[in-house]
């Protein structure tokens, strides 16, 4: 199981490592390496997602699925879902209409990303600090 484990954490990094970074790149967008930079980095972060979820349902899994008896491991859950859901229909169509239209305001997006940086730096100390 350990190895789950760490395959798990691996995959958290390469879904909050780029985003610490994606403020910069929105601060970079009108030129043309941002867009390139932010769409690339738009694309991995859904796929570490998938894989986050994927990879702690396998772990749920092996464990008989004993951890949803938590309240940290719930708030986790519950967190992470809640973000996907709201980055999937609000921050993926304000992505698409800069794409559309570059004059667009990032603020808000810049904004979002922020608080989602830090709800899942919140998922990571539950994880990390977790009372069993």
């Amino acid at each position: 199981m350990n190895i789950y484990i760490i395959l798990h954490i691996f995959v958290v990094i390469g879904l909050i490592g780029p985003l610490i970074l994606t403020p910069r790149w929105l601060y970079l967008y009108k030129h043309e390496i941002g867009k390139e930079v932010l769409h690339d980095v738009h694309r991995l972060t859904g796929i570490s997602g998938l894989l986050v979820f994927l990879s702690g349902g396998i772990l749920l899994w092996i464990q008989d699925f004993e951890l949803l008896s938590f309240t940290w491991m719930q708030v986790s859950i519950g967190i992470f879902i809640g973000l996907q859901l709201f980055d999937h229909f609000w921050a993926d169509a304000k992505e698409e209409a800069l794409e559309t239209n570059p004059e667009l305001s990032v603020s808000k997006l810049k904004f979002w990303l922020l608080i989602k940086l830090g709800l899942y730096s919140i998922i990571t100390l539950l994880m990390i600090l977790k009372p069993l």
